[in-house]
């Protein structure tokens, strides 16, 4: 598989540091981040995907 590139927003907008996946078994590490919602931006593919994450 190739590695893609996952972006994740916080909701003013501002990007929380990017990320490269390598595989379909790679995690992001959100610990570290506020509680909230933030939006995950990534192209895989050809293909636009965006999904909305809440931390709690």
């Amino acid at each position: 598989s190739e590695a893609f590139e996952v972006r994740l927003f916080d909701v003013a907008g501002r990007l929380v540091p990017k990320h490269i996946i390598n595989s379909q078994e790679d995690r992001i590490d959100i610990k570290d981040l506020s509680e909230g919602v933030y939006l995950l931006d990534s192209n895989i593919a050809d293909n636009k995907i965006t999904r909305r994450v809440v931390k709690i």
